[in-house]
């Protein structure tokens, strides 16, 4: 296989001390590095270990064994890549638990949501580290409630509105319309003028 093998002696020896165990060169644990006056054992095919000081070493075992960095799954020991927030949590957790092998548990930060924690609640900022309240929606955060809007809680027929879904919408109508939601335009006056003018036969609007 390419790059395995040292092309400088006709392919008759592993490509550099980075590959042993000719001619299978399984990638050495040399990537890796244990905690000082620790021992390092192993290569990819049989896992990577880190022995501590006084052990007997040369071999797996739970009492004096533990996978090296980057590698995982005890007593396996095989590569993996332990989860990191940015990479597997999108940035967006606190922190994180697991390797690729075993799956990522993420922790995540501020509102953010999913098992990735890529998404953010329509109703928080997005923009903002999912923090704060979004655009259409009122606090105080972290409590954040859909913001009255008059087209959908004035029947359109308001110049403005206030309130939220929490404390209700006071709408302020436009012209003649009235009600909660100013949906009544009242007898006499034409509603297909939005409610600005009297039907054909009354006069004097606003009164009609």
């Amino acid at each position: 296989m390419e790059g395995l093998y040292n092309a400088a002696l006709d392919c008759a020896a592993c490509a550099d001390p980075t590959y042993t165990n000719f001619p299978v060169c399984d990638v050495t644990c040399a990537i890796v590095a244990c905690a000082s006056g620790w021992t390092k054992y192993g290569n990819d095919n049989v896992g990577c270990y880190c022995f501590p000081p006084g052990s007997t070493g040369g071999t797996p075992s739970t009492h004096t064994c533990c996978c090296a960095p980057y590698f995982s799954n005890y007593p396996v020991c095989k590569r993996d890549r332990r989860c990191t927030v940015v990479t597997d949590c999108a940035g967006n957790a606190e922190f994180v638990n697991g390797t690729i092998s075993t799956g990522c548990n993420c922790t995540c930060r501020n509102h953010w949501q999913g098992r990735q924690c890529k998404v953010c609640p329509k109703a928080y900022d997005e923009n903002n580290d999912c923090m704060g309240c979004g655009f259409f929606y009122d606090g105080p955060y972290p409590h954040c409630y859909r913001k009255c809007n008059t087209l959908q809680n004035c029947s359109g027929n308001a110049i403005s509105v206030t309130g939220n879904s929490q404390t209700g919408c006071t709408c302020n109508c436009a012209n003649r319309w009235s009600g909660p939601s100013c949906s009544y335009c009242p007898y006499g006056v034409e509603p297909r003028t939005d409610c600005s003018s009297c039907l054909p036969g009354s006069e004097f609007y606003p009164y009609c």
